[in-house]
């Protein structure tokens, strides 16, 4: 998750599916490359998880370590939670390409599941291949967007 500045994060919720991670990490960064573990576990139950997080970082992510189902992992939710001091931070110059296979949504973005759901269909049949796609959500609120995030 890209924030779109710097924060200082105090809790992550999380809303899994049936298809959930027995073991994961919550990872920060600064700037999308260096992480950091902010929360690791080996016994997750899978449900709805309130987890206690420190640190400051742009960029959060999950990383799943063991499944807890054969069908990969699955989440209804992932919120971040922290304070941003002085508010947002300066405007990112906007422009450049990030790639064919980097995808950027924004809360107006049309049809967002229908492309979620397409990349994964491509992923889905070629998932030992090396194309992989990348999907960037800038902040704000998505609604009903379900994102598979893995293969089994």
């Amino acid at each position: 998750i890209d924030l779109g500045s710097p924060a200082a994060l105090s809790r992550v919720e999380l809303a899994w599916e049936a298809a959930h991670a027995k073991s994961y990490r919550i990872e920060l960064s600064a700037n999308g490359t260096n992480w950091t573990t902010a929360y690791s576990t080996t016994t997750s139950q899978g449900g709805n998880e309130t987890l206690t997080v420190s640190g400051e970082a742009r960029y959060v992510r999950l990383t799943g370590t063991e499944r807890a189902t054969g069908y990969g992992y699955s989440l209804w939710e992932f919120k971040v939670f922290g304070t941003r001091d002085g508010g947002g931070g300066p405007e990112i110059p906007g422009g450049g390409d990030l790639g064919p296979n980097v995808h950027v949504f924004d809360p107006s973005t049309p049809n967002i599941q229908g492309k979620v759901d397409e990349i994964f269909r491509q992923q889905e049949s070629a998932q030992f291949g090396s194309g992989r796609h990348a999907l960037l959500f800038k902040p704000g609120t998505y609604n009903n967007i379900n994102a598979q995030i893995g293969f089994y």
